[in-house]
């Protein structure tokens, strides 16, 4: 099973990753294809940095490339949990795999902003 990971910034999408990785599920960032992009040509990966990264790649190889490359490193055997989708395209791509379930998680602004200062 592939359980894709979506919400705002402190719905509560990585403690939902922190218990299902509990519960044995492989943990994927869709981010992880930018950070290494950026080892690779030695840049650090701050905030600013990812962004960039990740444009340029949508820009060369579609608004898939993060959840293609993704895609690819995910094993039948195992069970994953994938954040950082950002983009329909993502989706589709990740939809192409067998058992894929999209979660979108919400919060209060209140709460969010809260989890945000901490």
């Amino acid at each position: 099973m592939v359980i894709g990971l979506t919400g705002n910034n402190g719905s509560g999408k990585t403690t939902l990753a922190e218990h299902l990785k509990a519960a044995g599920f492989y943990y994927l960032s869709l981010s992880d294809e930018i950070r290494a992009e950026l080892e690779t040509a030695g840049v650090a990966p701050t905030r600013e940095h990812m962004i960039e990264c990740g444009n340029a790649l949508r820009r060369q190889f579609g608004r898939a490339v993060l959840a293609e490359r993704t895609r690819a490193r995910i094993r039948d055997e195992r069970n994953y949990a994938v954040d950082s989708i950002r983009h329909p395209d993502e989706v589709r791509a990740l939809r192409q795999l067998p058992n894929f379930h999209l979660l979108h998680l919400e919060a209060p602004l209140e709460v969010r902003y809260q989890r945000a200062r901490e």
